[in-house]
């Protein structure tokens, strides 16, 4: 229960929302304590993850914050190959890694990749890759495009190529 300031017949609040599904509940009371509902509403409260990434640099930004990479961004036959489970890790995507495959799961989803394949088993269905994964330093590569399968249940994944010291932008919107 919190107080909202009325203007002009405006109600003004701050309410403390959880990222993911919230129902409000909106009662008005007046000035002789009599109570009536204005509102009942479920909201869904996004959150984003925002990585920059350069080719051929360690460092990763995170939502502002810098991290170090084991394997640098690198384009392979002019595609440009980001490090499968450093990305996976940020965005809280289990890895199991046998071998030069990883099979990955998150929420309902679940992914396997392997090293030299131009397709990729994503719940139970075959799919496309925009490129064969590549192993560098032990670590699986695959095309910055393919990080679009770790969408969420709810939500997206955009990848998007810029000018400019960070060239690879990955938001996962969830």
């Amino acid at each position: 229960e919190f107080d909202a300031d009325v203007t002009n017949d405006v109600f003004v609040a701050d309410i403390k929302v959880q990222p993911g599904n919230n129902d409000l509940e909106i009662v008005a009371t007046d000035m002789d304590t009599n109570k009536e509902n204005v509102l009942k509403e479920s909201v869904y409260v996004w959150t984003k993850t925002t990585i920059l990434l350069a080719r051929n640099s360690d460092v990763a930004i995170v939502d502002g914050v810098p991290q170090k990479l084991s394997v640098a961004p690198t384009e392979i036959n002019g595609i440009v190959m980001v490090p499968l489970e450093a990305i996976a890790q940020i965005f809280e995507v289990s890895t199991v890694p046998v071998g030069s495959t990883v099979t990955l799961t998150w929420g309902s989803n679940s992914l396997v990749i392997s090293e030299g394949s131009t397709s990729a088993t994503l719940n139970s269905s075959q799919v496309d890759l925009t490129a064969a994964p590549v192993v560098q330093n032990g670590l699986l590569m695959i095309a910055a495009r393919d990080v679009e399968l770790l969408k969420p249940d709810v939500g997206s994944i955009e990848v998007m190529f810029e000018t400019g010291s960070f060239d690879i932008v990955i938001c996962r919107k969830h």
